[in-house]
């Protein structure tokens, strides 16, 4: 029984669309939401090194990053709490596939729904859905549903 889903959102229209999937299966299961944006850090670091930031300059990245992963959570948490279901949020901050794990382990997610990642490249997209699905699904334990 599904009483437990995790959504991770990257602020994109696929994480909306997994969202909405999420909500249906939580109004037919009973279940509750816990909507995870991460914060990348090694995206950070990594935008980081290209513009070449420091200290100030480094931080207002960060902070734009955390300011993004609020926004983001909150926009699906209002969508589930208007389509009556109970939705939290939280975010996180280090690698995203490794917090998902975490977060899903430690919250004893039933189900972890998310949108394929971005990009349009069709390969990748594959992949993903073998690989990464397989790789979170092996190591917290939980099953994946990814909308593409």
């Amino acid at each position: 029984m599904i009483k437990r889903i995790l959504v991770p959102t990257d602020g994109t229209e696929r994480a909306n669309e997994a969202c909405n999937m999420a909500i249906s299966l939580a109004k037919e299961n009973g279940a509750t939401i816990k909507i995870l944006s991460v914060v990348d850090q090694s995206e950070i670091r990594n935008i980081s090194r290209i513009v070449e930031a420091v200290g100030p300059v480094r931080q207002m990245i960060e902070d734009d990053y955390r300011k993004a992963a609020i926004e983001a959570s909150e926009r699906l948490q209002k969508k589930c709490i208007l389509a009556g279901v109970n939705a939290e949020t939280v975010i996180r901050e280090g690698q995203s596939a490794e917090e998902i794990v975490n977060e899903a382990k430690e919250s004893q997610t039933d189900l972890i729904v998310m949108g394929q990642p971005k990009g349009s490249w069709k390969l990748l997209s594959v992949l993903f859905q073998k690989i990464g699905r397989s790789l979170i699904e092996r190591r917290s334990g939980v099953p994946v549903l990814i909308i593409p």
